[in-house]
């Protein structure tokens, strides 16, 4: 199967990485392929830009954590530090599930707190 998503090194174009969590994936997944993962992941690769139109709120019921809207999907995401290989310190994006508008409240409900620092061996980066 095809990667869904690549994340760009932060050592080479010094913009943060995005990760996605598995679950993140399978909901990726489940979209299917067609318009909205297509602006799905356009979504993604602008916030990995920090573009500053981009509709993001903090979640007021998961504290760290931040939703993108992008159409009726909404991206649960939270920034945490990776350490590079060079063993510098580098800003990261978690996607921790990518859910219709109408799963977001229960989504976010099951959300944990972040520990700030990003696991290698608790994301999946797809390659």
């Amino acid at each position: 199967m095809p990667p869904i998503w690549k994340p760009r090194s932060a050592e080479t174009d010094g913009v943060p990485e995005v990760h996605l969590r598995p679950q993140a994936e399978k909901d990726l997944r489940r979209i299917g392929p067609g318009p909205e993962r297509k602006r799905i992941l356009a979504g993604l690769a602008r916030l990995a830009d920090n573009e500053p139109t981009l509709d993001v709120k903090v979640i007021v019921s998961a504290a760290g954590w931040r939703r993108l809207r992008i159409g009726t999907y909404r991206v649960c995401y939270r920034s945490a530090t990776t350490t590079t290989a060079s063993g510098e310190l580098a800003v990261a994006y978690v996607v921790e599930r990518i859910v219709h508008r109408r799963d977001f409240d229960a989504a976010a409900a099951h959300l944990s707190a972040p520990d700030g620092h990003l696991s290698i061996l608790s994301c999946r980066i797809p390659s």
